[in-house]
């Protein structure tokens, strides 16, 4: 019975390496004659609810119509509201074993995960893909992702394990010269802006959110939309994170005409049980009897939230994608950072980072810098005009 088991796991290594061997053949033929150019595309998380990863992934579906693409994650989580316009798009799971020569391509949506700072492990399956994607000769590029300063020598090294047959695109100045310091490759670590930048707009459907809009602007007031982080309240207890919150509307409120859009970017409890967009709809049980004060929790998905910020003035996000939605659209961003993720995205746009930043810890001394920023209101405008035309060719860079 044991001699019988070993030749059955002989048979079956014997069957892995021939199929293998005739895959990477073909794949080798695939490579020369191009008989075959379906695309893999790891998205940065399983889209279970990060808006961001959401407008990344639709941004790249829309610059690839004419090919087939296997959306390849961890978990496969199927997206109706996102994707069901896509008929090329299909899903894969990373440990069901694909079929190399059907793809000519593979990439990697690196958003702000591949530094090591929320673990090297996941980085370490991500890198195990496009290795493998190499031996079978296929095109990889990592696209518009940033590097923290506080990035791992883990991580480090598996960078430049790969540089040789990878294309590096960071979205920030401030990645950019951080990867080329770390990764030896200079040849092949681009300049680019965020993939969400150039992620469509669609119309708003919310009557009443357009009907309130319509009654603040005839009041001529500067709208604002708000969007909370549900990982920085972990930094406080969730009382005092709210109530830092609500003050500092409360001030806003007193020093002008404001009104206040109390939104989200992301829908995972990351926090025990709250998510962005329970922070926002406790705000507003907080606010609502001010008329000036907006809320729904109707929103699904990062397409869907890009239309509200369409009839706003500014933004102050905890959120970086929530603030690239805005920025895309012309608003000025005031970001309540982390990691020094914003600063790369500020000064693209020739905006003082010390001038329109502060740090999540430092919620006390929100008002100070939201009165520093509104002094630059108009300057800021000027310069995303000025910049934004640049920043959205360096989005479509991605994809050359």
């Amino acid at each position: 019975m044991l001699k019988l088991i070993k030749i059955k796991v002989m048979l079956n290594l014997i069957i892995r390496r021939i199929y293998i061997s005739i895959d990477y053949i073909i794949s080798l033929l695939n490579s020369k004659f191009k008989f075959n150019n379906d695309i893999i595309l790891i998205p940065p998380t399983v889209l279970n609810g990060s808006f961001g990863d959401e407008l990344m992934v639709v941004s790249f579906l829309n610059n690839f119509k004419e090919k087939n693409i296997i959306l390849y994650t961890e978990q496969i989580i199927e997206r109706d509201d996102l994707f069901r316009n896509y008929t090329n798009l299909k899903y894969g799971k990373w440990n069901n074993n694909l079929i190399w020569y059907k793809f000519s391509e593979i990439y990697l949506l690196g958003a702000d995960n591949l530094s090591g700072t929320y673990g090297n492990k996941e980085v370490e399956e991500k890198i195990k893909i496009l290795k493998k994607a190499n031996f079978f000769n296929k095109k990889v590029e990592i696209l518009g992702f940033s590097l923290s300063k506080s990035i791992t020598s883990e991580v480090q090294k598996m960078f430049n394990e790969i540089k040789s047959f990878t294309k590096f695109k960071m979205r920030d100045p401030d990645s950019f010269d951080r990867a080329n310091k770390i990764i030896l490759s200079p040849k092949n670590i681009i300049q680019v802006a965020d993939l969400a930048f150039s992620c469509p707009l669609i119309s708003c459907e919310n009557d009443d959110y357009i009907t309130w809009i319509k009654n603040q602007k005839n009041e001529d007031r500067i709208i604002i939309a708000i969007c909370p982080n549900s990982i920085h309240m972990r930094k406080y207890n969730d009382e005092e994170y709210i109530n830092q919150y609500v003050d500092f509307i409360k001030q806003i409120n007193n020093s002008g005409k404001y009104s206040f859009v109390l939104l989200y970017h992301d829908l995972r409890e990351l926090n025990e049980n709250w998510n962005d967009m329970l922070i926002s709809k406790e705000l507003y049980s907080i606010l609502k009897s001010y008329n000036n004060v907006y809320f729904t929790d109707k929103i699904i998905n990062g397409v869907q939230l890009k239309s509200y910020l369409s009839f706003v003035d500014l933004t102050i996000t905890s959120r970086m994608h929530f603030g690239i939605s805005g920025y895309s659209l012309g608003k000025p961003m005031l970001g309540i950072t982390y990691e020094n993720k914003f600063s790369g995205l500020q000064k693209l746009f020739e905006i003082s980072p010390e001038r329109s930043l502060i740090d999540y810890t430092d919620l006390n001394n929100l008002f100070k810098i939201f009165e520093t920023f509104m002094d630059d209101y108009h300057k800021n405008c000027k310069l995303i005009q000025k910049n934004l035309p640049n920043i959205l060719k360096l989005s479509k860079k991605n994809f050359e």
